[in-house]
């Protein structure tokens, strides 16, 4: 029932993108997979970085233990 309805409110690729960054463990743009494809989109063969450094305000990130998409012992 669940995976029926998953990702709800989001598209694959916006979870794909989501599993590029936690894989990397670097908070990058979207990686089309080839240069060619990552040439045309940013004009370099690998995805530039989001800067977060001009964000300016107060963040909260909250989950719970039955979220399976939640790393409860990287929230503690």
């Amino acid at each position: 029932m669940y995976i029926h309805h998953t990702p709800a409110g989001t598209s694959v690729r916006n979870m794909f993108h989501f599993a590029q960054m936690y894989d990397n463990q670097d908070t990058t743009m979207f990686d089309y997979g080839n240069e060619a494809d990552n040439m045309k989109h940013y004009n370099s063969t690998k995805p530039p970085g989001y800067s977060i450094s001009p964000v300016n305000t107060t963040v909260s990130l909250f989950y719970s233990q039955n979220d399976w998409l939640a790393d409860i012992e990287v929230g503690i």
